[in-house]
């Protein structure tokens, strides 16, 4: 799921500088995954309250979109643009665009001037897609969507993920998804080919714009569980579908310019989220740990008054912990005894008054037995040392002791890939069990060992037939290249088809965190013209 936050003076791909996203004065937002089977249209992180149904309508119209009686205005940018009978992907006529110089990049533009672009307005999200074939050579290519305002001035620009096109057959670009920021007028589509040869031909065919509200439907707490779904204070089910953020389980503040600031949750909200999983230190957050930061549960207050505030659940993930007093910080095999259980009291304790907080009780428990998944007890780390580990029953029970009745999430085994079963379901109230699916953990193809990465792997599915009794929730899913989206897509598509809730791993820039090698952050860029 990728989002580019654009803040650019013109377009071209390989002109622009990358920074932060969120950064002050960026308004464009953007996502290569759209259409989840039953989230709105164009949209990730959906909110439950959107239809899915309604039909969406082509803002491009005539030759303008599908060159059947010319080439519709548009125009060729280091190349020419002319209208040809064959080949098309639909209708009597396509657009060839034809490389002048062997540019880098060659582009087709809607036009030139108001009266070539479409009318738009701010806060309303943009889809650009774009059918496109190779005349002799498969080249990359991609769809955007740019935002300008009454004047013509480009306030920023949306790109879509890379694909290649081919010359036997036509194939849709992935799409340009972007949030029309303040000021705009007009939205301007454009598609690109890169690495094109001077005299090289390109065709592209039935090319849509389309559009739909920003902004998710507010979620009304508290939360509680019934049979396997999620149920909101009126009694109607809530689909959670949203991102997970990275940030506060490695910094013990969440400044201006942090992908946990107020800006950046408020393009959470904007692009639709209903829930953001945030990911906490227990170190941080301990008096008596060596690491501990005297500000740091005021900038978890901060965050979650931000999240919820706009109705918005926040799933407070206990991430990172030691085994030893004043041990390294880190993401360890289980929770440790006392550390985490005292961590769950005093976080409980802060937030169980707010009726769209829940907690998540440990990442991802891995290299232990179901039996300590469950109850804890002694594990044997680095040099030998034995440390006590906290069972998930310890920590729900901590939970609930100081009387909060937030849904309470409980990751399955090895590395959250696996569900409990039988005598290890946690039982209790307001539970739900969450699933983490990854097929390529590191570097994504050719470097990844998955024989089918893009699809979902047998052991998510193997989640079904608790889903069908329990309430479920893929809690954290990604693909470590921001330019794909075929995986988490399917993951979504997934979840959507049982009607379980998702957060897509990571909203931040791509690169800057998760494992090495990897890029799963799924915001690509912030976009500023060099």
């Amino acid at each position: 799921m990728q989002r580019v936050l654009g803040c650019g003076t013109g377009w071209g791909r390989r002109r622009w500088g990358r920074a932060l996203a969120g950064a002050s004065g960026c308004g464009v937002l953007a996502v290569s995954v759209v259409a989840a089977t039953s989230a709105p249209a164009a949209e990730a992180g959906a909110s439950t309250g959107t239809s899915t149904t309604a039909a969406v309508t082509n803002l491009l119209t005539g030759s303008q979109a599908t060159f059947d009686l010319g080439a519709g205005g548009w125009v060729g940018a280091a190349a020419t643009a002319r209208q040809v009978a064959t080949p098309s992907q639909s209708g009597p006529g396509a657009l060839a665009l034809t490389s002048t110089i062997g540019a880098v990049e060659m582009a087709t533009v809607q036009g030139a001037g108001t009266s070539a672009w479409t009318p738009a307005a701010p806060g309303q999200v943009y889809t650009a897609t774009a059918w496109v074939r190779a005349a002799t050579t498969a080249r990359r290519a991609d769809a955007m969507v740019a935002f300008r305002s009454a004047t013509g001035a480009s306030l920023g620009s949306a790109w879509g993920p890379l694909g290649t096109d081919q010359a036997a057959a036509w194939s849709q670009t992935g799409p340009a998804v972007g949030i029309a920021p303040a000021g705009t007028a007009y939205a301007e589509t454009a598609v690109f080919f890169y690495g094109a040869a001077a005299g090289e031909t390109h065709y592209v065919d039935t090319v849509a714009l389309t559009t739909h509200p920003g902004g998710s439907a507010a979620i009304a707490g508290p939360l509680h569980t019934s049979g396997n779904r999620i149920y909101d204070a009126n009694d109607q089910v809530v689909t959670l579908r949203g991102t997970a953020s990275e940030w506060l389980d490695w910094n013990p503040a969440a400044p201006p310019g942090s992908q946990l600031d107020d800006n950046n949750i408020a393009h959470m909200k904007q692009w639709g989220d209903n829930v953001v999983r945030v990911l906490l230190s227990e170190n941080y957050w301990d008096s008596n740990d060596c690491a501990y930061a005297p500000g740091y549960a005021s900038a978890v207050d901060r965050v979650v008054d931000s999240i919820t505030s706009r109705g918005m659940v926040a799933i407070l993930s206990l991430h990172n912990n030691s085994t030893t007093p004043c041990g390294p910080s880190g993401q360890y095999r289980m929770a440790d005894a006392p550390g985490s259980i005292t961590f769950w009291q005093s976080v409980a304790s802060r937030y169980k008054t707010n009726p769209l907080v829940a907690f998540d009780l440990f990442n991802e428990p891995y290299g232990i037995t179901w039996d300590q998944w469950l109850n804890g007890g002694p594990l044997v780390g680095a040099y030998g040392v034995t440390w006590q580990a906290a069972g998930m029953r310890q920590m729900y029970a901590a939970v609930r002791q100081t009387g909060a009745g937030n849904l309470v999430f409980v990751s399955g085994n090895n590395w959250a890939n696996d569900p409990p079963s039988g005598s290890y379901l946690l039982g209790g109230a307001n539970v739900v069990y969450a699933a983490h699916a990854y097929t390529c953990p590191r570097s994504a193809p050719p470097n990844c060992a998955s024989s089918d990465p893009y699809n979902v792997p047998a052991f998510l599915r193997a989640w079904a037939p608790l889903a069908a009794t329990n309430p479920v929730m893929v809690t954290e899913f990604g693909w470590p290249d921001p330019g794909g989206s075929a995986y988490v897509q399917s993951v979504i598509n997934w979840a959507e088809s049982l009607d379980i809730g998702w957060t897509a791993y990571g909203w931040y820039s791509g690169g800057a965190y998760g494992a090495p090698g990897g890029h799963f952050g799924i915001l690509a860029d912030t976009i500023t013209f060099q």
